[in-house]
């Protein structure tokens, strides 16, 4: 919606006005918004108005764009030299994509040791401490599991900001806005009519291929953190009484003797012969069968 402002009041009235609708379309006065969560930046006046509309239980149903975070991040980075800059986007990823608490905690540690290791990294201390306090909608260890990485607005917003030019006229934002709303009702209608071709954008086949892959990464890094060593030593005790079952190594001369008693396949009859090692020629051919000692087994294939 249009607003002069993005204020708290504007928010709410924005979702008050969103409830209004479903119920008139629902025919229920009891029918409300219930997402399983919201997906938006941590500006104060989106969280004041979704809390003055669903209550303060909406805190733990949001789940922040985590692309506003790492813009955050290189622009703080771009106030570093280029190779301090890179570590701290570097730690600054670990610590997001953390998938639980105690590694969270790891990299938090070694992102403030690496803050405090230089005078001119001290401005980043208020800005991790930012994050910190909120790390309950962005990082990973600690957000909504089920919440998109990135809010879908934004490639809303991405439209809008490259379909018009900027600093348009009234009369031309006039012409832009029922312009947008005869397409979407366009739109509408094909959906409601099943003859809507859809956006260009991943199949709900692609989508889950993708969310699989996801899985498969994330079990990954919390089996690496599970048995990653740290200051507790997640190691062996050297007095403990169990041990893995190591894997004996073969001698040379036992692979020598298994090499000789190991029977032998003739090309020619395709049966083995177990043959008496003392009357075993010193060479033999495939084409001089007088060579090769008669068997004392044979083993027909």
């Amino acid at each position: 919606m249009e607003a002069e402002s993005e204020n708290s009041q504007n928010v709410a009235l924005f979702w008050e006005l969103f409830n209004e609708i479903l119920k008139k379309v629902s025919g229920s006065e009891n029918e409300t918004f219930n997402p399983i969560g919201w997906c938006t930046d941590l500006a104060g006046a989106n969280l004041a108005g979704l809390c003055a509309v669903f209550g303060e239980s909406t805190k733990s149903r949001i789940k922040t764009c985590e692309f506003h975070f790492k813009d955050h991040r290189n622009k703080k980075a771009n106030r570093l030299d280029s190779q301090s800059g890179e570590e701290f986007k570097s730690l600054c990823n670990e610590l997001l994509e953390s998938v639980s608490e105690k590694h969270y905690d790891t990299v938090k540690k070694r992102l403030d040791s690496f803050i405090a290791a230089k005078e001119e990294r001290s401005f980043l201390q208020s800005w991790l401490s930012w994050w910190h306090d909120r790390r309950g909608f962005i990082f990973r260890a600690f957000a909504p599991k089920n919440g998109p990485r990135m809010n879908q607005a934004e490639v809303i917003h991405a439209g809008w900001g490259h379909r018009d030019n900027p600093n348009m006229s009234l009369l031309e934002v006039c012409q832009a806005d029922v312009r947008d709303s005869l397409l979407l009702d366009a739109e509408l209608r094909g959906y409601a009519a099943g003859t809507a071709t859809g956006g260009d954008g991943p199949s709900f086949l692609q989508s889950k291929k993708r969310e699989y892959a996801r899985e498969l990464n994330k079990a990954r890094k919390m089996g690496e953190e599970l048995l990653q060593s740290d200051a507790e030593g997640l190691t062996i005790d050297p007095a403990a009484s169990f041990r893995p079952t190591e894997r004996k190594k073969r001698t040379q001369e036992a692979t020598r003797k298994d090499k000789v008693n190991r029977p032998k396949q003739t090309a020619a009859t395709g049966t083995f012969a177990v043959t008496d090692k003392r009357d075993r020629p010193s060479h033999t051919t495939a084409s001089s069968s007088s060579h090769v000692p008669a068997p004392d087994l044979v083993f027909k294939l």
